[in-house]
């Protein structure tokens, strides 16, 4: 249960500490409350439409078991900077009124079931910083809105049931520093113009059913540390220009129709990269694929006569790594080894483990 008690209470900060029962109406009745915080409860009902009589500047709720909708009176709170709702239980449309809220910096929506497609009246938050919807049943097109958004810095749109394309207008976006977005429905897309978003350092546009090529100006976002372009539709070569970024540390390009050869700093970097499942057309020039470097049917089968993964490839699996671990891709090709189908082979500290499923010898 939760008491609410002190007229002149400001802040209420009660986060990871198993709270239950449901949220109290009663805080509409202290004039100075500013900031709810009861993150990571298991509160649950609705939230009070009489929260809309106090100057609230942040709630936060996340990671409860609040239910119900939105309430529209969230939209008349002039004072609300951060609506920080994710990992509940919402649902229902996103109330217009919250485009109301010309001072919200962050609004984190994500992981609930909300519908409908996101309000125009969106497009007059102007002074949000971070955006966040993944995981919900939100539906219809990115919209072009976003354009307005010039603020932003943080947008996360994944696990959605939007349709693409993503809209022309986030080229004015130039204060991004992570976008992510996935999983959009409809037709094929050309890449968007992100050339002048130079402060990127996480580009996340994965299964977006992209089109044409990777382009070469991804190289000058020399702050980017993470780079997952994979399931599109991609074609042609990695440009060599992404070899010049010093910070990235993750790259995924897996499951396109990339072609051409492998670029000898991808095989030689010390970094996370993952272009498995592409069709480069090249060999192979390294004695040795690096562990983190996952080229998993990369090549077509053509290229060699063996049937195996790093023989197939003409990649050795390396021999001297303190730890290497090779795994069945579920739903790709299989692995042979000396006649059996290899389901995991571990070499830890030079002790190998090979399991097997298949007839005995």
């Amino acid at each position: 249960m939760i008491a609410v008690s002190f007229l002149h209470h400001i802040k209420t900060q009660l986060k990871g500490l198993n709270l239950s029962g449901v949220l109290p109406a009663e805080f509409g009745n202290l004039p100075y409350l500013q900031v709810i915080d009861l993150s990571q409860n298991y509160i649950n009902g609705s939230i009070p439409t009489s929260f809309v009589k106090i100057p609230l500047v942040i709630l936060s709720l996340i990671i409860n078991r609040i239910s119900g909708s939105i309430p529209k009176e969230l939209g008349q709170i002039p004072t609300l900077e951060e609506l920080v709702l994710e990992d509940n239980q919402l649902g229902g449309a996103l109330p217009i009124s919250l485009g109301n809220l010309s001072r919200l910096r962050r609004m984190f929506l994500s992981s609930n079931n909300f519908t409908g497609s996101i309000p125009e009246t969106f497009g007059n938050l102007k002074n949000l910083t971070d955006f966040r919807i993944d995981g919900s049943r939100l539906s219809g097109k990115i919209p072009p809105f976003i354009g307005n958004w010039t603020k932003i810095e943080t947008v996360h749109m994944q696990g959605t049931d939007m349709d693409g394309p993503i809209p022309s207008t986030i080229s004015l976006l130039t204060n991004l520093i992570e976008l992510r977005i996935s999983d959009l429905n409809g037709a094929s897309m050309a890449f968007p113009n992100l050339q002048d978003l130079k402060q990127l350092q996480v580009l996340v546009l994965r299964n977006c059913l992209l089109t044409g090529t990777v382009p070469e100006y991804i190289g000058d976002m020399t702050k980017m540390k993470t780079l997952d372009l994979s399931f599109n539709r991609l074609t042609g070569k990695i440009p060599d220009t992404i070899g010049n970024l010093q910070s990235l540390v993750y790259m995924f390009l897996t499951n396109n129709s990339l072609s051409g050869s492998v670029p000898s700093w991808l095989l030689t970097s010390k970094e996370n990269f993952d272009v498995s499942y592409n069709n480069f057309t090249e060999s192979i020039t390294a004695s040795c694929q690096p562990s983190n470097v996952n080229l998993v049917s990369s090549f077509p089968l053509t290229t060699s006569n063996v049937d195996s993964w790093c023989l197939m490839k003409e990649l050795p699996c390396p021999t001297k790594a303190e730890y290497h671990s090779l795994f069945i891709n579920c739903g790709g090709k299989g692995m042979s080894y000396d006649g059996n189908e290899v389901v995991h082979i571990l070499e830890w500290n030079s002790m190998e483990q090979e399991f097997r499923r298949g007839i005995p010898e």
